[in-house]
């Protein structure tokens, strides 16, 4: 009985019949929801200065869900790799912050983006790419009451798109 399967879907993969239905298959798009929001990142490589902090956790995690290159720094090796094999990213040794760029401009070809947590009076700030460094993209938690790292990380990920920079 199986083998007759295998010789009936043969046929019909050499008469175009199942080609056919595979097509018909994958043209089939969702129903478009118009309270959704769809954004397709382009390939970027971000490295996340303090990847091991709960908002840096949220930030690597964020960005891998989207096919981003990460990287993070972590000052304690051992917890740094065992993220690293969790999430899918790159843990660079933040004890040795002189190495950190030379090592993923090598490993990568260059960095599109750093983001960081810091302590500003704006919720988020970009500055340019500046004396060889890539942009940085600078996110206060602080400054959203209520929210997880998770939510705040979300935000940080659409600010990162190249076409939404120009909102901070």
């Amino acid at each position: 009985m199986a083998d007759n399967y295998l010789e009936r879907r043969m046929e019909d993969l050499r008469s175009g019949r199942l080609a056919a239905d595979t097509a018909r298959m994958r043209a089939k798009t969702p129903a478009r929801n118009p309270h959704r929001l769809s954004v397709v990142f382009p390939e970027m490589r971000i490295l996340v200065a303090d990847g091991l902090s709960d908002f840096g956790k949220a930030l690597v995690k964020a960005f891998r869900s989207v096919g981003m290159k990460v990287a993070f720094c972590a000052t304690d090796a051992t917890e740094g790799r065992r993220f690293a094999q969790e999430s899918g990213a790159r843990s660079c040794n933040a004890t040795r912050p002189d190495t950190v760029l030379a090592d993923i401009l090598k490993a990568w070809g260059g960095l599109d983006l750093i983001v960081k947590e810091y302590d500003g009076t704006k919720k988020a700030s970009r500055t340019e790419a500046h004396d060889g460094l890539p942009p940085t993209l600078a996110v206060n938690p602080a400054l959203f009451p209520g929210e997880t790292p998770e939510s705040i990380a979300r935000i940080a990920l659409i600010l990162a798109h190249p076409d939404f920079r120009s909102l901070c």
